[in-house]
């Protein structure tokens, strides 16, 4: 059982220690993903969506790009369909090197990143297929608009668009599936999966937003301030649809780097290793004859964390080969189950420690014995309550509760039909405690044996 723990080591590889990856990338977007080296989490926050754009390197490629986007603007002005067609590579290039940048936010962002890594050539050239396909599609529903000639199917139109491709692209991001992207099936099962809240609004207002900057640029409405815009709305929707779908991780099966769940099992495996390293040395002071050094170790160690820890702990020293010190702790723990009214492991517990010490086992509060009589069964759980009860005012002689532990043995070992004892038990209880002769609970016991004998 100990060397389960220590060997978490190997489990940590799977909850937080390194980059968890979608579960649609491929291994070539794996490998670019996963570090090399052990990672250290930060407390998360929540992902910053619309001062992201405004970042120093973001201000910067949106500065570059735009400025590329404004002359060649000015040339399609100009010349028309000639400029256009003169300028069919450098527009290519643009939009390929800018949409790679944005598959590259949404895909960090959907892991948890709120300050991403820097981008490689080894991350486009990983993500190239998905990168088409998000250009392909962004292009398709960008066309849509401007190809209606009718003003008020137009407007159908752009409404249909503001509202889909935010879900087409959502499903393209997960999946990586063009085909998929363009069904509208997926559409609803991805709009059923996500969660209905204001976030998401927010994400289709930035979609609304965009798209209709772009219905301004192409018919010449904004200019260069449009291109700008565009840009932009952009990169704040692909940053927002990689914050919604970390949002849904759990309900779209995506396993992120940084989240809530990721620091709870960060956490959790932590307090894991903590525990490994704790028991291993436990288990060196036990096996060099300290047992009782180990236990004050271990009680100064759990009086820290409130016995927070103690089941935890108690569970893996029941599992060694030599249990004296989980007797030890085992003690206090009964006690504190008691206490927190946990009756049924406080007995399972007990019965453990009384098994393992060969019947020497005692507690330190007699009222402990008293409550659990409430909560036992017949067999050897009440037999072995009854021998602990009649040891009381031998052990704890000067105890206010010796009667009462001496008058519950006899009870439990009459209604265990071991009247011989049950007998013994009570002519003690006449000898030294007297005072329990006239009382009820005495008489029907004494009734009780009679009968049986």
């Amino acid at each position: 059982m100990l060397q389960d723990l220590l060997d978490s080591d190997a489990r940590l590889m799977s909850l937080g220690a390194v980059a968890y990856i979608p579960y649609t990338l491929d291994r070539r977007m794996e490998r670019c993903f996963m570090p090399s080296h052990r990672t250290s989490f930060e407390r998360f926050t929540e992902l910053q969506v619309l001062s992201f754009p405004f970042r120093l390197g973001n201000l910067l490629l949106l500065t570059i790009t735009g400025a590329i986007y404004s002359y060649l603007y000015l040339i399609w002005t100009s010349l028309g369909t000639i400029g256009f067609v003169l300028t069919t590579v450098i527009t290519y290039l643009t939009t390929l090197l800018y949409v790679s940048y944005l598959v590259f936010v949404a895909d960090y962002t959907t892991l948890g990143y709120q300050y991403l890594p820097k981008l490689s050539m080894n991350v486009i050239d990983s993500s190239r297929w998905k990168i088409l396909k998000a250009m392909v599609l962004l292009s398709f529903f960008a066309s849509l608009v401007p190809l209606v000639d009718s003003q008020n199917w137009r407007a159908a139109v752009f409404v249909f668009c503001a509202v889909v491709l935010p879900l087409a692209t959502a499903v393209l991001l997960v999946e990586n599936s063009l085909f998929k992207a363009l069904m509208p099936t997926t559409w609803l099962t991805m709009l059923r999966t996500i969660e209905l809240d204001g976030f998401l609004f927010r994400v289709l207002g930035a979609e609304f937003l965009l798209i209709l900057v772009i219905y301004l640029v192409l018919n010449q409405v904004t200019g260069v301030p449009g291109i700008y815009a565009t840009l932009l709305l952009a990169m704040v929707l692909f940053r927002s649809l990689g914050a919604l779908l970390h949002r849904n991780a759990d309900h779209l099966g995506i396993i992120v780097l940084y989240g809530p769940q990721a620091e709870a099992a960060n956490q959790a495996e932590s307090h894991r290793r903590d525990i490994a390293g704790e028991l291993r040395v436990l288990q060196q002071l036990c096996e060099s004859g300290g047992t009782v050094k180990a236990f004050r170790r271990l009680e100064a160690r759990l009086a820290r964390d409130h016995y927070k820890s103690e089941s935890e702990f108690f569970k893996h020293l029941r599992a060694w080969s030599n249990p004296d010190l989980a007797v030890l702790v085992g003690r206090g723990y009964v006690e504190r189950l008691v206490q927190h009214r946990q009756f049924s492991d406080a007995i399972e517990v007990l019965g453990f420690c009384y098994g393992a010490s060969g019947g020497d086992f005692v507690l330190h509060k007699t009222s402990s014995l008293l409550k659990l009589t409430e909560f036992v069964s017949a067999g050897e759980e009440k037999r072995m309550l009854a021998r602990l009860l009649s040891e009381v005012p031998d052990r704890f002689s000067r105890d206010p509760n010796a009667g009462d532990a001496l008058v519950l043995a006899a009870k439990l070992f009459a209604e265990e039909l071991v009247f011989e004892t049950a007998s013994s038990l009570l002519e003690r209880i006449e000898q030294e405690y007297p005072i329990w002769i006239q009382n009820a609970d005495y008489r029907r016991i004494s009734d009780l044996v009679r009968q049986g004998e």
